[in-house]
């Protein structure tokens, strides 16, 4: 009887043992190499180990990297609004996702598949029928490459966050985990707002803009803390937790909480308003289709 085939895995996913010999011969070299550097005043070469750091996650544990990126998403900043090169791309997230997209593309190539489940879900058939649109109109477009470069960087998003990430999240420790990496750079962002506003003496309209350079205006900013507001105070009421933990939570709930409010968004007000009064009825037994049938 024949052994059954080994199941492909994800492109040079492997693992090897380490080497200790080679690794010495490679910070030795490194060190050699950066120190020339530094004499060529070439100080881009110091972000190699950061680089190749990215490239080996990407190839051996895209679920560390995909977590890792998402603690990224609060600090990323946007070149054309740094004015840098005039390119609209926000670093360091756009460009690892570029990447994650490219190891997607050849994993399809290989005939390693999407998790079943996942690729019927009906979420990713319409996504499928999206991107199916997306190139269709690409080619008939006036424009092709300025269509081209929108579908691919819609591309990268929705693989990144969806098709790669959506699997990693089924777990319900990971779901902490995404919040926890999402809401702990956020809150560094919040402070540097709310102390930015505060030398404005919280003006409404110096509101509409103190976030820069980390979110464009006042609104991609409230809409962002609104969303985390309800998964923070989930995990605030969650039982069982240690008390330093739900102390920590309690604090970080409390700087999203002042956030949200000096946000001056009233979109995200109205909506975690809403959105509490749906959480009470529903408690209180009212069934979803019922307030949906009565709206």
């Amino acid at each position: 009887m024949n052994p059954a085939p080994e199941a492909k895995r994800p492109f040079l996913s492997g693992r090897q043992s380490p080497n200790l010999g080679g690794t010495a011969w490679v910070i030795v070299g490194f060190g050699a190499l950066l120190f020339w550097a530094i004499s060529q005043e070439l100080y881009w070469v110091a972000a190699l180990p950061v680089v190749l750091g990215i490239v080996g996650l990407a190839l051996s544990r895209r679920d560390l990297l995909l977590l890792g990126l998402v603690a990224t998403v609060p600090l990323s900043l946007n070149l054309e609004q740094l004015e840098i090169g005039g390119v609209g791309l926000y670093l360091p997230t756009e460009p690892i996702l570029f990447g994650l997209l490219v190891l997607f593309l050849i994993d399809r190539l290989r005939g390693i598949g999407l998790d079943t489940e996942l690729e019927h879900h009906p979420i990713s058939r319409w996504l499928q029928v999206m991107f199916v649109w997306l190139l269709v109109t690409t080619l008939l477009s006036w424009d092709p490459l300025v269509s081209l470069k929108f579908t691919i960087a819609r591309a990268w998003f929705v693989v990144g966050f969806f098709f790669l990430l959506a699997p990693i999240l089924r777990e319900r420790a990971r779901q902490e985990h995404f919040v926890l990496l999402y809401v702990l750079p956020l809150l560094a962002v919040i402070i540097y707002t709310v102390v930015r506003h505060a030398g404005y003496g919280f003006e409404k309209q110096a509101g509409h803009w103190v976030m820069d350079p980390f979110f464009k205006d006042h609104t991609s900013y409230g809409a962002v803390l609104a969303m985390f507001w309800f998964p923070l105070l989930a995990l605030l009421l969650k039982p069982n937790r240690q008390a330093i933990g739900k102390l920590g939570i309690a604090l970080a709930f409390i700087v999203l909480t002042l956030g949200l409010i000096l946000s001056f968004t009233r979109a995200a007000w109205v909506s975690v308003a809403a959105a509490a009064a749906l959480g009470v009825l529903m408690r209180l037994g009212v069934k979803l289709r019922t307030l949906i049938v009565a709206a």
